[in-house]
């Protein structure tokens, strides 16, 4: 484990689960992307619809785990997860069927897609080809091309309305899951089970408050730009505090701390004026 001596400051979008949500890759102007996603669904600010959001390029990238609707082992896990924790709006067996036909139907765009590709290619080979074939025979195929290029590109655009449809059932389906219930946790609610405990809680002599007070009271944030934002005051301090007194406990714990120190290359310090003491002699 590395310590460092930085202090960061992070951000969540929405809580997401490590068995459904592999990875998340974040583009610029996030801000703008979570606006339209909750402009056109109430459901998730992580996914856009491809039809509603027409013009606009994503900004974050979903790589989904659908093992859950495809693999019978991981689909069984997952059905004991939503039942034993209550969860009886997901319809697993319901989305396994529409996420079969979703399947199915992106299977059938992508086949369009190279079919409608196959044909510019070959219009694009006739035209440069064109000298050497009689103009009857050139009209002809013409034709003929842009007749069958015309008929997959309206297959293609009834499929991509609802391919888009099912697609967003889909993922937001799945983004809803619930990480897998271990084998020992109890069922329901209220029980609980301790399977291990290596420190006891602890206990305060004043009343904890939650982030949500603590921000309300000292959350500062420096007006640098829409885009670059840093914690003020009281906030900061804390913050701090919090990363001193982790590094306390761990070193105690026998861990060594560590610094991933900037390194600048000497073509980017002269560019900012910048220069080394051997530079300024």
């Amino acid at each position: 484990m590395i310590l460092t001596r930085h202090s960061t400051l992070t951000f969540s979008i929405i809580r997401s689960h490590w068995r459904t949500l592999k990875s998340l890759h974040i583009k610029p102007d996030i801000k703008q992307h979570v606006t339209r996603c909750l402009k056109h669904s109430k459901a998730t600010s992580l996914f856009c619809n491809r039809l509603k959001a027409v013009g606009e390029a994503a900004v974050v990238e979903l790589d989904l785990n659908m093992d859950v609707l495809v693999d019978k082992e991981s689909y069984l896990r997952m059905w004991k997860s939503i039942n034993s924790r209550g969860l009886v709006h997901l319809k697993l067996k319901d989305m396994k069927e529409t996420y079969a036909e979703y399947d199915e139907l992106k299977q059938q765009r992508e086949n369009l897609e190279l079919e409608k590709d196959t044909i510019s290619q070959k219009f694009s080979e006739l035209m440069k080809n064109k000298d050497a074939v009689d103009k009857k025979t050139l009209d002809e195929e013409k034709r003929l091309l842009q007749e069958k290029g015309k008929e997959v590109k309206q297959q293609l655009k009834d499929t991509q309305v609802k391919f888009a449809d099912l697609e967003e059932k889909v993922i937001t389906f799945v983004l809803q899951l619930p990480n897998y219930v271990h084998d020992l946790a109890p069922k329901g609610v209220s029980r609980r089970h301790l399977t291990r405990q290596w420190y006891p809680p602890k206990e305060f002599d004043f009343e904890a408050k939650s982030y949500m007070e603590l921000c309300g009271e000292n959350l500062e944030f420096s007006p640098m730009s829409p885009k670059a934002y840093y914690l003020k005051g009281k906030l900061a301090m804390l913050e701090q505090a919090l990363i001193h007194y982790t590094t306390d406990h761990l070193l105690e714990a026998g861990f060594e701390q560590m610094s991933c120190p900037d390194m600048f290359k000497t073509p980017v310090l002269e560019a900012c004026s910048l220069y080394s003491e051997e530079k300024k002699k």
